[in-house]
């Protein structure tokens, strides 16, 4: 019985240690998702970009406390490269196709990318916007422990306007981005003078107002 009891654990204890060998070698096999473009990477400092990225085209700067900056690129296939920023560090890069030089369109594009990411955390979700003139938005959403990429189809109104973007998210970055958006909103909110209740002392409870933010990448 003592005998058998030992040869039990043994097997058990390789069909562990095989387990975690197998685990490993599946998730050093899992492609990393990348966090650059042409030579911009996620995390850089935005003035660092601004040298990098000089000689590719028109240059525009959006926004003083969460600067875009918006690059018109030679390359054909693009509309246009937004850079979002987050205390001056690069959280998203933000690439714009243009869908008459996409042969397939996104279809194609989320066949193409599955074949370099790996299958995706989400396809072909559709959400909703806020935008009069659009009808239809579709996401697909890669991620791993640090990036998040999102391929977004908007279809509008005026087909001329259709929209197909990738873009690159630093996960780190990108939440606090979030959270400071949700205490902004919040401040503004309970900025506003409401009566209360000679009962009512301290902040209103204010967790509702987290969902505003609630990020569609997770």
């Amino acid at each position: 019985m003592q005998v058998m009891r030992n040869v039990l654990m043994l097997l058990i204890g390789w069909m562990v240690m095989a387990g975690v060998a197998w685990s490993d070698e599946v998730l050093s096999q899992v492609p990393k998702l990348p966090r650059s473009f042409e030579g911009v990477r996620l995390g850089m400092a935005e003035e660092e970009i601004a040298t990098t990225v000089h000689h590719a085209g028109r240059i525009d700067r959006k926004s003083a406390r969460h600067p875009i900056m918006t690059v018109q690129p030679k390359d054909r296939h693009l509309r246009h490269i937004e850079y979002r920023f987050h205390h001056g560090m690069l959280r998203e890069i933000a690439i714009s196709y243009n869908p008459n030089r996409v042969p397939g369109g996104y279809k194609s594009l989320v066949a193409r990318l599955k074949e370099i990411y790996g299958q995706p955390a989400v396809e072909d979700r559709e959400e909703y916007d806020p935008q009069p003139d659009v009808f239809s938005v579709t996401k697909t959403i890669w991620r791993d422990d640090v990036t998040t990429i999102v391929l977004t189809r908007s279809q509008r109104l005026d087909e001329e306007r259709k929209e197909i973007v990738l873009t690159i998210m630093d996960r780190v970055l990108q939440k606090a981005y979030e959270d400071e958006r949700i205490q902004e909103y919040r401040q503004r909110v309970f900025s506003v003078p409401v009566p209360l209740s000679d009962t009512m002392i301290g902040p209103v409870d204010n967790r509702r107002t987290d969902s505003q933010f609630t990020s569609n990448y997770e």
